[in-house]
């Protein structure tokens, strides 16, 4: 399986961090895309539309599924061989699996170890298995309407595709300093936490 790991090139300790996770396969590096390289202001709201795009690039060069992008705050909470039997549940025409998502909502289980997945934020750690909603998300990100990619696959995608998160939870993020915001973000708990919706 292709895999890539969305860095700054500054962000070295964090990428050493990342690479500290145990992978059955190589995880290549992706330059992440900056305001500065864009030739735009740097702002944290640009910041997060180039953290966005840099997601849509690696959506735009694929051409064989399913692969995975990660970012470099990402934090495996489960060894890979329960990510890979998980899979094994999933539907013959599956679109993506998102590994650990800041849920906002009870969702309906599908499977032992899967839910069907909708206003699922955070796209640290996701598996897409589908040309279609690669081609569709390039499509609509970049309007007025769709500018963060989360955004995209939480109200959009999700709820277009065959869309799933894996359960037990099987990847955070890092609590760490925003590249964004320039805030330290406890997002390790916040993504951990939302998981409570699914205990209920």
């Amino acid at each position: 399986m292709k895999a890539y790991v969305i860095n700054l090139r500054e962000s070295t300790e964090r990428l050493e961090q990342f690479y500290e996770n145990e992978f059955p396969f190589g995880v290549e590096r992706f330059d992440a895309l900056t305001p500065t390289k864009l030739g735009i202001e740097d702002t944290p709201e640009h910041r997060d539309w180039a953290c966005s795009l840099s997601h849509i690039e690696i959506l735009k060069q694929q051409t064989e599924f399913p692969f995975c992008i990660f970012e470099d705050d990402c934090i495996l909470l489960k060894p890979w061989g329960f990510v890979e039997e998980a899979m094994k549940q999933l539907p013959e025409d599956w679109a993506c699996l998102n590994l650990g998502p800041n849920l906002q909502k009870p969702l309906e289980r599908y499977s032992e170890d899967l839910f069907w997945l909708y206003a699922g934020h955070a796209s640290h750690a996701t598996i897409y298995n589908s040309k279609e909603l690669v081609d569709f998300a390039v499509a609509r990100f970049n309007t007025e309407e769709f500018r963060c990619f989360d955004v995209l696959m939480a109200y959009h995608v999700q709820l277009m595709f065959k869309c799933f998160c894996i359960y037990p939870i099987a990847a955070t993020q890092r609590s760490c300093m925003s590249d964004i915001n320039g805030k330290f973000l406890d997002n390790y708990n916040i993504i951990v936490d939302s998981y409570k919706l699914l205990e209920k």
